[in-house]
Formats: structure tokens, sequence, C-alpha cells
């Protein structure tokens, strides 16, 4: 049976990904202007900044979801934790 586990703190999920000996890992990123629903009926034009990071194992998948963060600080850091990355963008644009 296959399970995810959702983090919300980046430092949770390096710690589980280093507990079940994962080294390689999913980068995905958004970062692009947006038109966000601030109100009903009102849309206003906003920076999105949103990286995924997924990893797999086992029949397990590891999620964790970081907003309006650097990108490239958060890449840097997890390159220097011993992970492997693969980089995808996801921005519709």
């Amino acid at each position: 049976m296959q399970r995810e586990i959702k983090f919300d703190s980046i430092h949770e999920f390096i710690n589980a990904l280093h507990a079940s000996n994962i080294t390689r890992i999913a980068f995905t990123q958004i970062n692009e202007k947006r038109a966000v629903e601030v109100k009903p009926g009102t849309l206003q034009v906003a920076d999105v900044v949103i990286a995924e990071i997924l990893a797999y194992k086992d029949a397990t998948i590891y999620k964790c979801k970081i907003e309006n963060t650097d990108l490239n600080n958060l890449y840097a850091m997890l390159e220097d934790e011993g992970f492997e990355l693969t980089k995808r963008n996801r921005n519709i644009t």
C-alpha cells in the first residue's frame, strides 16, 4: 500500500529523508506573477514563489511545500545536505 507524508518544515523533511537514507529528490519550482483572487470577484497580480520537494522510497512519497522563499538558497541548502536534485520548473508562462 502506498502512503504520502507531508511536511510543513524543511528541516523535518530533511531529517526524515536522512533517516530513510534517501539521497535523490525532485525540486519543482514556481516563480512568476499570477492573477490571485484577493476577495470574491477581485483579481490582483501577485508574485507567486513556491518550491515543492518530493522524494520516494518503499511505496512512500515524501512531500514538502515551501512558499515565499528564496529558491536558490533552498536549492543550495539541499545540495549542501548531500542530496542529488532533479530540478523542474512549473511556471504557467
